[in-house]
């Protein structure tokens, strides 16, 4: 895509309209915010900043072709920060527009193959924070694209996600995963893009100690079901405005284990793939179990 040269704004007045635009969209008022920066589109046909803020706000309300509309106009015009390129190849991926997306990741550092269809790299586990109501959880995800990833964890029911969705992400850091003394970027869930056919079960491991949680998990990796013990969850937190990143410590295996009845959430697409590894588990373990489905 190419850039035109933005042309200098026609008439002085512009800058302070814009000012008050931005400073109503930060203040919540983006109805109005809106409406100044489409004014000052008609007013200044040439100037990008307004289509770049009009791309973020649809962006953030999920109106992808809004967003891929100004986005395009903003570049057309001669907007190039990182941050524009960023956003507009979110919403050409949301759109299924792979071409464009990948041509845009690259303008940010991203060397992308050309791809026909939707592209599937392996980008590594991510942290991801889904919001819902007034919380949010941190869930792992496999980043398949800059955009876009599955989600590995079992997220809470409340949240309405589940192993193996297909969520859009955003490229924005908002907080650190502490792993093991390391520091691991959370990034945002935009929408969900695509339901997994997974169901959720609840498994009580009966007087079962460490090595025993292990291999049912274990066992569970090598069916392809999710897993996630659930024995330690800490409560959902509420959502809070901060002036700083927060970090999240990583819920682990490594406590001290005693012989306890473990929660351990499974997710399969039958109830039967959860039973023959439970059989299965218990031959070894010779341990009891129950099975709920959530």
């Amino acid at each position: 895509m190419k850039s035109r040269v933005h042309l200098e704004l026609p008439q002085p007045h512009i800058r302070p309209l814009f000012r008050k635009a931005v400073a109503l969209d930060r203040k919540g008022d983006v109805y109005t915010a809106v409406k100044i920066y489409k004014k000052l589109i008609k007013l200044a046909p040439n100037w990008y900043p307004p289509y770049q803020y009009l791309s973020s706000i649809y962006k953030y309300h999920n109106d992808w072709k809004a967003a891929f509309h100004y986005g395009q106009r903003a570049i057309e015009n001669g907007a190039d920060k990182a941050e524009m390129w960023r956003n507009f190849a979110i919403a050409a991926t949301a759109l299924k527009k792979w071409q464009i997306a990948r041509n845009a990741w690259n303008k940010v550092g991203f060397q992308l193959k050309e791809v026909k269809h939707a592209p599937n790299f392996d980008m590594g586990i991510i942290p991801i924070r889904l919001r819902y109501d007034n919380f949010h959880e941190i869930v792992w995800a496999k980043q398949i694209d800059p955009a876009r990833a599955i989600i590995e964890s079992i997220p809470d029911p409340v949240s309405d996600r589940n192993y193996g969705d297909l969520i859009l992400i955003d490229f924005k850091i908002t907080g650190y995963r502490i792993v093991k003394g390391k520091k691991m970027p959370v990034y945002d869930e935009l929408e969900l893009i695509k339901r997994s056919h997974y169901r959720n079960y609840l498994v009580f491991l009966h007087d079962s100690q460490k090595n025993e949680v292990n291999l049912l998990d274990q066992l569970c990796w090598n069916e392809d079901l999710g897993f996630d013990n659930w024995s330690h969850l800490t409560e959902l937190q509420l959502n809070k405005n901060l002036a700083y990143l927060p970090e999240y410590y990583n819920e682990d295996l490594e406590f001290d284990f005693e012989q306890s009845d473990m929660r351990i959430a499974v997710a399969a697409e039958r109830l039967e793939d959860v039973e023959e590894v439970m059989r299965a588990w218990a031959a070894i373990a010779l341990k009891e179990y129950e099975i709920l489905q959530m």
